[in-house]
């Protein structure tokens, strides 16, 4: 199954960090009330690390039980009080205006497809049709060759719980809550070493013009090391991660600063995205490397509230 998102005439996109729960504290209260079925992919390594993660920290709704995805959204389909907890695809399409010539020489418009883009999301789904049924979902990164890396998994499962709980928690607005909250952590950085991946690191900055412009404790790391400290859930320690969110037929980069120990963001670092007739603006800072303004925003998700 893949989630299609098209750009049409006026679409409204919101940011990064909140287009990520779709129907925001309405749709965080139906899934705590919920049964969550745990959709299995079908690939032993990634189902497993699923498993694992699940198990470590979803809190949200009751978990009941397992089996193949598919399967999982029919029993939800049929069940309102049933959710599925699984991976999907969400392809973002846009359509453009297009001016044509005709024979009597007047000029006509004409939609034609746009740019398009995908990624992979974990998405909790009531097992509708897709404007009504996905709940929450938020996208996590794969290697080259389409494979899911485990320590993304248990990003994408630790931040996805954390931004429903947080939610959930919220007096009125849970979108205006969520950022708050997280704004509120980014002093926590300040107390840990945040590992950043090597391969982040844009080619035209070096790690100690990074180190200098992030100004608190950084260790720039290979994927082995990274890997470690997510999946150990080391203590003292926070990592980046980059999630590609798929909006106006490009992806949109949310570098998330998670705690490893627990799991919860500590800080996300994000551009600014325009209202757009097709394919979205976006600012400069847009980048799914660090560049010199990303390395600017990492600061800023410490020291701004």
């Amino acid at each position: 199954m893949t989630r299609t998102c098209l750009t049409g005439l006026l679409v409204l996109l919101l940011l990064p960090l909140t287009a990520q729960l779709a129907n925001s504290k309405k749709a965080i209260t139906e899934i705590r009330r919920s049964k969550i079925i745990l959709g299995l992919t079908g690939d032993e390594q990634i189902d497993q690390a699923l498993r694992t993660a699940v198990d470590t920290f979803w809190r949200v709704g009751r978990l009941s039980g397992e089996m193949p995805y598919e399967e999982a959204l029919e029993v939800a389909n049929k069940d309102d009080g049933t959710m599925v907890l699984y991976f999907d695809n969400m392809t973002s399409e846009t359509s453009m205006l297009q001016n044509q010539f005709g024979q009597s020489g007047l000029t006509r418009q004409t939609w034609v497809p746009g740019p398009s883009s995908r990624s992979l999301i974990l998405t909790v789904s009531s097992g509708k049709r897709l404007k009504r049924d996905m709940k929450a979902f938020l996208a996590l990164p794969t290697d080259d060759d389409g494979t899911v890396p485990e320590a993304a998994v248990h990003f994408a499962v630790s931040a996805l719980n954390d931004m429903c709980a947080t939610v959930a928690r919220a007096p009125k607005s849970g979108v205006a809550h969520l950022k708050a909250t997280i704004a509120k952590r980014g002093r926590r950085l300040k107390t840990k070493t945040l590992y950043v991946l090597d391969e982040l690191i844009d080619k035209k900055l070096t790690v100690d013009e990074f180190t200098e412009l992030y100004g608190y404790r950084v260790e720039v790391v290979d994927y082995e090391d990274w890997s470690q400290i997510v999946l150990n859930r080391q203590e003292e320690a926070a990592y980046s991660i980059v999630s590609p969110t798929p909006m106006g037929g490009n992806h949109v980069y949310a570098h998330y600063l998670m705690d490893a120990a627990s799991g919860t963001i500590l800080g996300v670092a994000y551009p600014k995205v325009a209202v757009a007739l097709g394919p979205i603006n976006l600012s400069k800072g847009n980048s799914a490397t660090i560049n010199e303004k990303m390395a600017e925003m990492y600061h800023e998700a410490v020291t701004v509230r």
